[in-house]
């Protein structure tokens, strides 16, 4: 689990967290309501409900429409699952699957995730993994003008100036005035 789906983990375990917030969590799931209502409702003081829809507004989970002056608040159903999938649906997606032993399959698992690069490892060993992986981007004989590595290299890690150095340092690619190619 990487850092965005931990801090959704804790987006949503902190707004439910509360058992009062939950109670109101939970009307605002049945009908919009303002506070005056919610509070008679749920027989809660106003500044316990007021504190608790602040609460959620902050976190997104719930709107506020102010109608006449008169603030309605309605729970965002959507956002609930958008939080939920982005905190546990991509620690189950699967890594890239390249050929090579339980060791290289883990590197590339802990390094890539939804198809995206989330850091450049440090140590070589890892790195020549990765690198391994990048090469397969670029078909063999084919000649990259350096544009099109950078374009190539962008839609998996930002840092693409670094990776081509890397990837032509380590034999992956050569470069002969500007063009790139992949090495057989």
């Amino acid at each position: 689990m990487h850092s965005d789906e931990i801090d959704d983990v804790q987006r949503l375990a902190r707004a439910f967290a509360d058992p009062i917030r939950l109670r109101v969590a939970a009307a605002l799931l049945e009908t919009d309501a303002t506070p005056d209502q919610l509070a008679t409702r749920l027989k809660l003081r106003p500044a316990d409900i007021a504190r608790q829809l602040a609460y959620l507004r902050d976190s997104g989970f719930v709107t506020e429409q102010v109608v006449d002056a008169t603030a309605c608040y309605a729970f965002d159903l959507n956002e609930l699952r958008r939080a939920s999938h982005a905190a546990f649906a991509s620690s189950r997606s699967a890594g890239p699957e390249i050929d090579g032993d339980a060791w290289e399959q883990k590197t590339l698992r802990a390094f890539v995730k939804d198809e995206r690069l989330i850091a450049i490892p440090a140590g070589r060993k890892k790195l020549l993994v990765i690198l391994d992986w990048l090469a397969t981007l670029f078909e063999p004989d084919v000649d990259y003008p350096e544009r099109e590595v950078n374009e190539i290299l962008a839609r998996y890690h930002p840092d693409f100036a670094t990776l081509r150095r890397d990837l032509v340092d380590n034999g992956c690619l050569t470069r002969d005035h500007g063009i790139y190619r992949r090495c057989t």
